[in-house]
């Protein structure tokens, strides 16, 4: 099959599997109360995953769930495991798992947990994936592959899992609306928010700024002939021509560890697109 998902109720399960999720939570020392033959409601083990981790891939190799071309219309998953945010795990084993896609069309890459039937599996699609899912990479209509991967990171300890550290990340944000990210921290006091296009740059980015949370405030400078460097209570986003004018404004909120992004448009502009956002 080439993947392996746990734990959903109904299902039949061996002492190994319960052990196999206890190493990836504890070190060795701790007593194993589970053996074959006795019941045990194993979906409970999904509320224990969610309350240590966070969701995302574990980061065993820099290779974990790694996706890498095939073919013209396929991609590889490489070995590796992920937790859903519900606690939820999915494992891609030794054999790796290859899986179609429309090529030409700008894909999503990622692992789904379908909450109706209690499983999990890998997905592509050509639309913003919703729910509960892992996204692994994007596929470009030229077959560009952009690793997506975000690495799970323990809730406790916190000091040690890396909780509140300076991180990174990628979002895709589809049109105006308020969207929502778990930056794994509660104590960031900068955000620097980079907009990614190939347009107007050579260097791929089109907007920079900086939110200072304390003083709520935005400097910022878009790229193209002209730059521009002002302090507002928005942040420009999508470049949408040479003279770096914008096509969405961006204002930001943060509590406890979300990030929420209000977006809104300008006129009838394009606002579609990449951001990568720095916590500090």
């Amino acid at each position: 099959m080439g993947y392996k998902f746990s734990f959903t109720d109904n299902a039949t399960y061996s002492a190994a599997d319960i052990n196999e999720i206890t190493k990836r939570l504890v070190t060795s020392g701790v007593e194993d109360p589970f053996t074959d033959g006795t019941p045990h409601n194993l979906k409970t083990f999904n509320l224990l995953n969610s309350n240590m981790m966070t969701s995302g891939t574990v980061p065993e190799t820099d290779t974990s769930l790694k996706v890498v071309r095939n073919s013209s219309n396929t991609v590889t998953i490489n070995p590796g495991t992920a937790f859903f945010s519900n606690g939820m795990t999915l494992t891609v084993d030794v054999n790796k798992y290859t899986i179609l896609y429309s090529a030409g069309t700008y894909t999503y890459v990622y692992l789904y947990y379908d909450e109706e039937t209690g499983t999990a599996m890998p997905k592509t699609s050509a639309t913003t994936p919703t729910g509960d899912y892992v996204l692994l990479a994007h596929i470009e209509e030229d077959g560009t592959i952009v690793d997506e991967r975000q690495y799970a990171v323990g809730k406790i300890p916190k000091y040690i899992s890396g909780y509140n550290l300076p991180t990174k990340l990628k979002y895709r944000y589809n049109g105006p609306g308020t969207y929502e990210i778990d930056v794994q921290g509660n104590k960031y006091n900068f955000f620097i928010v980079r907009g990614v296009s190939r347009e107007y740059t050579d260097t791929n980015y089109e907007t920079y700024g900086t939110w200072e949370v304390c003083d709520n405030r935005y400097i910022f400078a878009t790229t193209g002939v002209k730059k521009i460097y002002k302090s507002y209570d928005y942040m420009p986003i999508k470049v949408i021509n040479s003279n770096g004018g914008c096509g969405g404004m961006l204002r930001l909120s943060y509590s406890g560890n979300i990030l929420t992004l209000n977006i809104s448009q300008v006129g009838t502009y394009d606002c579609e697109g990449l951001l990568e956002i720095t916590a500090l």
